[in-house]
């Protein structure tokens, strides 16, 4: 057994009047029933997860609300009928949108087209165990396209199905269905629900089916019909969406494509610096450049600790990627360099390794990553200097700190000539420090 990383069970009374409490490893009461015994005991549970792609919107707009003043962007506000938008989607350029972004996903958003948000809401649910494993994602398009009739077994499934094309694509429709078709009270269709869309083993499914099948019996409805609705009622295997999750998760689809498609920059930077779903830095970086977003590599008197946006010639602000993008750069080294930084640009190498403490293969990677390269002749040259500074000053460690009776200057006079990188030398050392390239 383990600690569920989001449940949060709420009851009216203290929950030792109804389970076992003990204190995890790390401070947390928890009780100590599993989900199922919680649900039996008739204590609600919920689960409460994070999405990354929150954080991402947050700050996306954050990004852009610092630009523009006279109207902020309120994306909560957003109509949800814009073509553009839907045209974007259309074509498959979701890479860094909200769950629409698998290779999966775009081959089914060219070929459905969601036009609307409805359209985008069944898009998300029709992407789940439930609908694919029961043979539900292309009869559905194919009817929402006319390529195919809607056949309804009964007129009481109309109400029920007729939005969704005669096609169970919701657990509410399956209650709906249990309710107004097998006559069962709207308890009964609920554990109903729960039981289809789980896996069960033959002799759940006969148990049910049983009922199913006599409730709608009762209801004057032939057993050929009643076994051919349960028959596709039972194809809801897996997980499926609610309706009002699948709305849910559409609507931040929606909102990503939008400041994807209005705001390239902010979303962009945003997305790396969050990073909320399956591509990785790289991709992402690719991405930004193919919106006409430039990416701008760390520069130490210039990036921030996060991804920032800085003036460009071009229709968008360019994305400087922070200083933690470089390896052994941590967020404290980041934010050291940065406050010293408040006191004045640093002028040179020395005056660097002088101000803020640190670790020499921290430095090295600065070095390498280019980020000194606005204070040095070139890379090689920062990474030559890094190296005659931790020799002829030292300090206490590791750390490159000077001490306390260094000489002011120690710098050789006349520097060597040092060759520059190479095409080849430069990307290998962007992959090693910051894991992207800036030649493409």
């Amino acid at each position: 057994l383990g600690l569920h990383v989001g449940g949060m069970v709420l009851c009216r009374k203290p929950l030792r009047f109804f389970s076992p409490v003990q204190i995890s490893a790390n401070g947390v009461k928890v009780v100590q029933f599993d989900k199922h015994d919680v649900e039996s005991l008739g204590l609600v549970k919920l689960d409460v997860l994070g999405l990354r792609m929150l954080a991402t919107l947050s700050e996306s707009v954050e990004l852009v609300n610092r630009q523009v003043v006279e109207k902020p962007i309120d994306i909560d506000s957003l109509p949800l009928d814009d073509k553009a938008v839907y045209d974007m989607i259309c074509t498959g350029s979701t890479v860094g949108l909200f769950q629409i972004e698998s290779q999966g996903q775009i081959h089914l958003l060219a070929v459905n087209q969601p036009r609307t948000f409805d359209d985008l809401t069944a898009e998300i649910a029709l992407f789940r165990p439930g609908p694919l494993q029961g043979g539900m994602v292309h009869p559905f398009i194919r009817r929402r396209k006319g390529q195919e009739p809607i056949i309804y077994e009964h007129p009481d499934l109309i109400p029920t199905l007729k939005d969704t094309y005669g096609i169970i694509l919701f657990q509410e429709q399956v209650l709906e269905v249990a309710h107004r078709f097998a006559g069962m009270s709207l308890p009964e269709a609920d554990d109903f629900r729960s039981l289809m869309s789980k896996y069960r083993n033959p002799e759940e499914m006969e148990s049910m089916r049983e009922k199913f099948v006599g409730g709608a019996l009762e209801r004057g409805i032939s057993q050929e019909i009643a076994n051919s609705v349960f028959d596709k009622v039972s194809k809801f295997v897996g997980y499926g969406f609610c309706r009002s999750h699948a709305a849910s998760f559409a609507r931040i689809v929606y909102q990503s494509a939008w400041m994807r498609l209005y705001h390239p920059d902010a979303y962009m930077a945003a997305a790396m610096q969050h990073r909320p779903g399956m591509y990785g830095l790289m991709t992402l970086e690719q991405e930004a450049r193919q919106a006409g977003v430039s990416i701008i590599i760390p520069d130490i008197n210039r990036s921030m600790t996060r991804y920032s946006l800085l003036p460009s010639s071009d229709k968008w602000l360019s994305v400087n990627k922070p200083l933690t993008s470089v390896d052994e750069i941590s967020a404290e080294i980041s934010r050291s360099i940065v406050w010293e930084r408040l006191k004045g640009e640093y002028r040179t190498v020395e005056d660097l390794y002088r101000r803020v403490e640190i670790p020499r293969s921290a430095l090295d990677k600065l070095a390498k990553s280019g980020t000194l390269d606005s204070i040095a002749v070139s890379s090689r040259g920062a990474l030559w200097e890094v190296g005659v500074l931790a020799t002829r000053i030292g300090g206490s460690g590791d750390s490159g700190r000077p001490g306390l009776f260094d000489l002011p200057v120690v710098m050789p006079p006349d520097m060597p000539v040092i060759p520059n990188l190479t095409a080849a030398e430069r990307l290998t050392w962007d992959y090693q420090t910051h894991h992207s390239g800036r030649i493409h």
